[in-house]
């Protein structure tokens, strides 16, 4: 059964912040003040979405079969480059 899921994470620093999709490793740099939401579609009996704070910023671990977007202003976001 496909179910959705979806959260706001807003990025309340003066710095910008690294939200990071695992197991993916997909990377998005959030500004200061910025909003966005996340978006994660699958089968909600196959697991459970876990976070995990670090003060960089922010890591999203799905679960095996979802599908996690992250949105800003009802667009969806491309991964950043990797540094």
């Amino acid at each position: 059964m496909t179910t959705s899921q979806r959260f706001s994470y807003i990025n309340g620093s003066d710095v910008e912040l690294r939200v990071i999709v695992e197991p993916w490793a997909d990377q998005f740099l959030i500004r200061p003040g910025q909003r966005v939401e996340v978006l994660v579609r699958g089968d909600g009996t196959a697991g459970a979405v876990e976070l995990e704070q670090l003060p960089t910023g922010l890591i999203i671990y799905g679960y095996e079969g979802c599908i996690v977007s992250l949105l800003s202003d009802g667009k969806e976001l491309a991964p950043s480059a990797q540094r």
